[in-house]
């Protein structure tokens, strides 16, 4: 390009339009005669030369070399646009409609015909929130836990709170003893179904559980150590600690009545057997899945009659008949803490141990939504809460 047009700046597009107005009205040309376009003021325009804005309009004016430049300067408005490389140019959405998001199914019917239904009715006529259901996990080296408090068909039918509790910890071990850097500690809880404030004990409970449960571990977890004495102390800790909450509540002890089961899980190291102290009150209880059976851990259980009877212990009446026991698990098993709304359809049923077991055998560890549901099975006759801790012991560190 001549040096001329170098150094002379690009007029703006609306002086180019200022001075295309200032010009006479075009007339019509004689016949024959073919006239210069004339510059628009488009965004085309601001490509333009300033020999187009100065009035040079004659062809021979223009050097022979500047009509490429004419000629790239006027391209059409849309192509301006930079070019999107074609590997980025997102494929064109085709309108099918929202995503259609697959339905959860309803709860497996696993005993008769459930005459209640398993959705909730009517809400909880309490001051305090009352969850209809709980549900927690967590993964470790060489265990995985899931945990689900339920709210029984007949609490929910009858808008009943869930009297059921449960929890799950990761303590820090205790210094001195070689036990790993884990040490788990899970338990669950069942207030007294005929008691009006129970859904209060059974969740103190499992809060003092683990409050006592720390300061003890050397006790409990210590080969020299006497884990059933541990085990008797710490129910009478939490015994004195339901009477306390019913006294600030001016309530009868008996009103805060639950039942308490836990576990206190220590995994071995590579192809060595799990450390678990088991202890209870009342009539939860501890099972083991081992290559597809069930085996009750703490003793077999009466499962007939009502949930409280003057036969079954619950805190803090009774602290003084905690049954307790140490194991050890082997890489494969599943230790499950329970409340009775599970044992007793497990132990009444050859069908809910079977499904259990297919559902959770052979290291298949469900997500946090298909424990809730498979959980939440249907049994007729068994419309109770329904608490676990589900452990999945293995071997990958």
């Amino acid at each position: 390009m001549p040096e001329r047009e170098r150094a002379t700046p690009m007029p703006e597009v609306d002086e180019i339009r200022d001075d295309d107005a200032a010009e006479p009205e075009p007339t019509d040309p004689p016949a024959g005669d073919v006239p210069e376009p004339v510059s628009t003021g488009t965004a085309a325009g601001e490509n333009e030369t300033e020999s187009d804005a100065s009035g040079i309009s004659e062809p021979d004016a223009v050097p022979e070399e500047e009509s490429t430049v004419d000629s790239v300067a006027q391209p059409a408005a849309e192509s301006l646009a930079e070019p999107v490389p074609e590997e980025t140019i997102p494929e064109r959405a085709t309108d099918t409609g929202p995503a259609e998001f697959p339905r959860i199914a309803a709860p497996a019917v696993l005993v008769g015909n459930p005459r209640l239904g398993s959705n909730p009715a009517a809400l909880p006529a309490t001051a305090e929130p009352a969850a209809d259901s709980v549900l927690d996990g967590a993964e470790f080296d060489r265990l995985v836990v899931r945990a689900a408090s339920v709210r029984g068909d007949e609490h929910r039918h009858y808008g009943d709170t869930r009297q059921d509790s449960m929890g799950i910890w990761s303590l820090e071990p205790p210094a001195g003893l070689d036990v790993g850097h884990l040490v788990f500690l899970g338990c669950v809880a069942d207030g007294v179904g005929s008691q009006p404030l129970s859904q209060l004990g059974s969740t103190q409970a499992c809060r003092l559980l683990r409050q006592h449960v720390v300061p003890r571990l050397p006790e409990l977890l210590s080969p020299a150590g006497d884990p059933a004495h541990a085990c008797a102390e710490v129910m009478s800790e939490v015994a004195a600690g339901l009477r306390t909450l019913a006294a600030g509540l001016q309530a009868g002890t008996e009103q805060v009545a639950t039942t308490l089961v836990a576990g206190l899980v220590t995994p071995g190291g590579p192809g060595t057997p799990a450390r678990v102290v088991l202890f209870r009150v009342g009539d939860g209880t501890c099972f083991v899945l081992r290559n597809g059976s069930w085996q009750d851990l703490l003793g077999e259980l009466t499962v007939d009659g009502p949930v409280l009877s003057t036969a079954t212990d619950a805190l803090p009446m009774h602290p003084k008949s905690t049954v307790a026991t140490v194991v050890g698990l082997e890489p494969g098993d599943l230790l499950l803490l329970c409340t009775d709304g599970l044992a007793k359809p497990m132990m009444l049923n050859a069908s809910v141990r079977d499904q259990l077991a297919a559902w959770w055998g052979a290291g298949q560890v469900p997500s946090l939504p298909e424990f809730y549901g498979q959980m939440s099975f249907r049994a007729q006759t068994f419309g109770d809460d329904r608490s676990a801790v589900c452990v999945w012991l293995n071997d990958h560190g």
